[in-house]
């Protein structure tokens, strides 16, 4: 590993990237689902640029025995679903909320 490559990682020891990813147009939001069910959804603009010296931001509370699970980059247009267990979600049965939030538990 190289050292740009260390500085550019800052985790804590129990932490894990669950991806990495420049978001371009049309996605407008971000949904987050946890192992126990929890789902949060917010707008990409609200996550703000950071340097790579940075330990970064905070997209959902989680219970300290939850971690993310997954996630979905969407439009936000009316009528536009994920799928999650084989089953169709609408996003609109995700609550809009802003970033750092607990989330909502749905029932699928």
């Amino acid at each position: 590993m190289t050292k740009k490559e260390v500085m550019a990682t800052k985790l804590n020891e129990d932490d894990q990237v669950l991806f990495v990813k420049e978001i371009e147009e049309p996605y407008t939001q971000l949904i987050l689902k946890s192992k126990k069910g929890m789902f949060h959804r917010f707008l990409i603009e609200e996550i703000p640029t950071k340097k790579k010296g940075a330990i970064g931001v905070r997209g959902m509370q989680l219970s300290k025995d939850d971690f993310l699970e997954t996630y979905w980059l969407v439009i936000g247009q009316a009528g536009e679903t994920i799928c999650y267990e084989e089953k169709v979600i609408a996003i609109s049965r995700v609550k809009l909320a802003k970033r750092d939030g607990k989330g909502t538990k749905l029932r699928l």
